[in-house]
């Protein structure tokens, strides 16, 4: 959907190509072929210092652009918001027989499970090109986004 989407500039979706790369060997990420171009890289490909690498197309989303392309779409429909304070999840499905639950950091204690552990993801904001990143340490993959307000 996010492809297709891709096509309108108003909805704040592009695919960008990117490489994505590691200083240590690793194996390739399991959902690389469901992206589109997904190939290992050549070692010419790679920057000094890197040992492996993967290059692909993949969707980027502007979240602002994208966020009210959805909503401008939602009250077209004749959708309505409405924002309340509560306590649970039980609570929210008492007010309406539809809830989009966007907690975030709150996750935890209104779905009551201790389990629950937020997570927040990094995006590094280039200029083009581009550049392969090396993999932090203790963490499983970085990835640099080339983002821009110019399609």
């Amino acid at each position: 959907m996010l492809r297709q989407l891709a096509t309108d500039l108003v909805t704040g979706v592009r695919l960008a190509s990117g490489i994505e790369a590691s200083r240590k060997p690793v194996d390739p990420p399991e959902w690389g072929n469901q992206l589109d171009g997904f190939r290992m890289c050549e070692a010419s490909e790679l920057p000094d210092g890197f040992a492996i690498g993967w290059s692909y197309t993949a969707p980027v989303v502007d979240l602002p652009t994208y966020l009210g392309y959805l909503e401008r779409r939602f009250f077209a429909a004749g959708g309505s918001i409405e924002i309340h304070r509560i306590a649970s999840l039980d609570e929210a499905a008492g007010i309406a027989p539809v809830v989009v639950n966007c907690t975030g950091m709150a996750a935890r204690g209104l779905a009551s499970d201790p389990e629950l552990n937020p997570i927040r993801g990094q995006l590094v904001a280039t200029t083009a090109p581009a550049r392969p990143l090396p993999r932090p340490t203790g963490q499983r993959a970085a990835l640099a986004v080339v983002r821009s307000s110019q399609p």
